[in-house]
């Protein structure tokens, strides 16, 4: 799965983070990559992913 836009909580992207998550139950070697600029809440969505340990599923370019 593929994501681009700019890195804000207005694009939904701690949607699509929190939405990965029931994806990963049913097919847990999905990948998500997120692709835009940071518009400063990258880190936030970095602690959400940590958090739900997905770091080996989604990536940031």
């Amino acid at each position: 799965m593929v994501s681009l836009g700019r890195i804000q909580k207005k694009k939904g992207f701690d949607i699509l983070i929190k939405s990965f998550t029931n994806l990963l139950n049913d097919f847990p070697e999905s990948i998500l990559v997120i692709a835009g600029p940071d518009e400063g809440e990258k880190k936030t969505f970095f602690d959400l992913i940590a958090k739900n340990k997905m770091q080996d599923n989604i990536f940031y370019y």
